[in-house]
């Protein structure tokens, strides 16, 4: 539920920034200028994940996993109710886009530490066998929170239309995740720190700088699965934030066909996900990843064609195809970066990898497919780009040593580097 809420404001962002911002936040510049403003603000919260990664890895493998979630829902509630509140370019002048940027930031910060956080309690408390299945129902929270975003927008854009809705209505699915943190925060105060985690400050005094001791422990790993997940980061970008400039502005559709197409897969992908996590403690997790990521792969060269049809259906099967595959793998994401590090720097490497993917195949990605597509005049320069990030990200895969069958409990800090 927590990582729900957190995915619907952090999401809805992403959602907007596209169609709202550059009117609201950047009307002095050009319709491209604005919208290539507003998706580099967007991977401004991307970039600033990796120091939430730093700051929540040092509060959860020191003082536990509960008070670093706890901390990252407050974060984003102040965040969400800032931007509701936000006044535009015509009221503050440049002081607007400069807050918007800042509060992008504080979003970014609360992300860098939820996610880890969130997987590590759900898993680290999972039975023998379960480990994947139940990160990646916590993994669930994803799709869910961007489907809810979709459905958010869908019914107050039609109830309002297109006009009121980039002038004001926008403002109050802001409002609305920061009612829905606020309701995680209450949800995560009753929840007991996992068992693994004690079990492991018993025998072991807190590791004093979590974060350096599992990089210079654990350096190869970190960019190796780093760079195993960057190719489906950066597909999901593509298709959660840069279709909707795509669509209204390449095709001339309106912004209720993106939010009524991204709502169709997304809701897909909340069943792709769990059958990855249950799938991946039955047949392992590199099996999975294989399949997931080559099934998004062929939905990455598919994609702008179907878009460029026109027709639903196929626009649907278009991202249905790329989000579904990767959904699939995500299912077992969590399991393979915990399963790599040991419990006393376990979220120092699992906020570190996950951050850092998302930084390397995020954070510029909707900046970069707006200007390739406005510099080249076609889609396939986008494709060209993913393409080649796929075939390292399976390259990665390859490398990576199967972990189904690691003890949690093991006192040995290189229980994964020495295989």
């Amino acid at each position: 539920m927590g990582t729900m809420l957190e995915w619907f404001d952090f999401g809805l962002y992403g959602a907007v920034s596209a169609i709202v911002f550059p009117q609201v936040f950047f009307p002095s510049l050009d319709p491209v200028a604005g919208t290539l403003a507003s998706l580099a603000s967007f991977g401004v919260g991307l970039a600033a994940r990796p120091l939430g990664a730093v700051v929540f890895s040092h509060i959860g493998d020191r003082a536990g996993r509960k008070k670093a979630m706890v901390i990252a829902i407050i974060l984003m509630a102040a965040a969400s109710l800032g931007m509701a509140a936000l006044p535009g370019y015509d009221s503050w002048g440049i002081w607007a886009p400069l807050l918007l940027v800042a509060l992008r930031c504080v979003q970014g910060l609360s992300l860098g530490g939820e996610s880890t956080a969130a997987q590590l309690m759900a898993m680290e408390y999972a039975p023998p066998g379960r480990r994947a299945l139940y990160g990646s129902l916590v993994n669930v929270g994803a799709p869910l929170g961007l489907g809810i975003v979709s459905l958010t927008l869908v019914a107050i854009r039609g109830a309002v239309g297109e006009e009121a809705f980039i002038e004001w209505a926008w403002r109050i699915p802001f409002l609305v995740g920061f009612l829905m943190a606020i309701t995680g925060f209450v949800i995560r105060r009753y929840v007991n720190e996992t068992p693994v985690f004690e079990e492991a400050k018993k025998k072991h005094a807190p590791v004093r700088r979590p974060i350096l001791t599992m990089f210079k422990s654990y350096p190869r790993t970190v960019s190796r699965l780093t760079l195993l997940w960057a190719a489906n980061v950066a597909t999901a970008y593509i298709v959660n934030t840069y279709s909707a400039a795509y669509i209204t502005k390449n095709l001339g559709m309106s912004s209720q066909t993106v939010f009524t197409l991204v709502l169709t897969a997304t809701a897909l992908g909340a069943i792709a996900t769990p059958t990855g996590g249950y799938l991946a403690d039955r047949v392992g997790r590199k099996k999975v990843l294989y399949t997931g990521t080559i099934i998004s792969l062929v939905g990455v060269i598919a994609y702008f064609p179907l878009l460029n049809t026109e027709t639903w259906p196929l626009m649907a099967l278009g991202m249905i195809l790329a989000l579904n595959g990767q959904g699939l793998a995500f299912g077992a994401l969590g399991a393979v970066l915990a399963e790599h590090f040991p419990t006393p720097v376990r979220y120092s490497g699992h906020a570190a990898t996950y951050t850092l993917t998302n930084l390397v195949g995020g954070a510029a990605t909707p900046f970069l497919a707006a200007w390739l597509i406005n510099t080249s005049g076609t889609t396939w320069s986008i494709v060209a780009v993913l393409v080649a990030g796929y075939a390292v990200s399976l390259t990665m895969i390859h490398r990576t040593p199967e972990t189904r069958d690691v003890d949690f409990y093991a006192d040995n800090m290189n229980v994964v580097a020495a295989r």
